[in-house]
């Protein structure tokens, strides 16, 4: 029971998948991606990553990171942590564009704040295949890991983003030319009390949210809440 999903994530993962339609799912575990690795493709996975997965020198968040990266250069697809709510019928239209990443509104906040200044989302990534990108984040990855024995800094792939954005113009143009909307935990409120067209006052197609936040099913005067609603439509 202890390795189950916290609910919010549940929702999180059902929506993704409602939204993918007739396009290929798959949720990457610890206990099922070697299944991925296995297979024969453009990009090998370097044994040398289980090595180090075995002595635990490699958290599970870089293996996410190492594992995004080697999954989007010889698969392509989107690639969406399980803690996004997708709020949007059908993926169709997003996957027209040749690279997609959340990008936050520009205003001077983002100036100097993190590596990515707002300009991409880790955790929220669509490529076709064999994007250099990709590549770059993979082979990066695992040669600090093998240089250093282990990864220390949690925003290595953001870091490892921003210099191939510095040193690559078609990227740079690419990211810049992206549409921006506000990606955060305080764009939704889950603990709003439920009417039928709370939803449709909520007009971005997808929201970060948090397991570590305390959603309530009913508010204070004992009406259903938003995380209610959601919780038995998708967990």
């Amino acid at each position: 029971m202890k390795n189950l999903p916290p609910p919010i994530v549940k929702i999180c993962i059902n929506t993704i998948r409602e939204s993918a339609g007739l396009h290929p799912f798959t949720l990457i575990t610890k206990e099922n991606f070697h299944e991925l690795i296995s297979q024969d493709v453009a990009l090998k996975w370097d044994n040398a990553i289980m090595d180090h997965l075995a002595t635990g020198q490699l958290t599970l968040t870089t293996l996410s990171d190492i594992i995004r990266g080697w999954c989007l250069y010889n698969f392509g697809g989107i690639w969406v942590d399980a803690t996004i709510f997708f709020n949007l019928p059908k993926i169709d239209k997003m996957i027209q564009n040749k690279y997609f990443s959340t990008r936050k509104i520009q205003n001077d906040q983002n100036k100097n704040q993190y590596v990515a200044e707002g300009k991409w989302s880790g955790f929220f990534m669509m490529t076709g295949k064999y994007n250099p990108l990709m590549k770059f984040i993979y082979d990066g990855i695992v040669a600090i890991l093998k240089n250093r024995g282990s990864i220390y800094e949690y925003f290595t792939i953001e870091y490892l983003i921003a210099i191939f954005y510095d040193n690559n113009t078609w990227f740079k143009e690419l990211i810049d030319g992206l549409e921006g909307f506000a990606l955060s935990r305080d764009n939704i409120d889950l603990n709003e009390e439920w009417t039928p067209d709370l939803l449709l006052r909520y007009d971005r197609p997808f929201y970060k949210l948090s397991y570590k936040t305390a959603y309530q099913e009913l508010t204070s005067s004992g009406k259903p809440t938003l995380y209610k609603v959601l919780l038995d439509k998708y967990a």
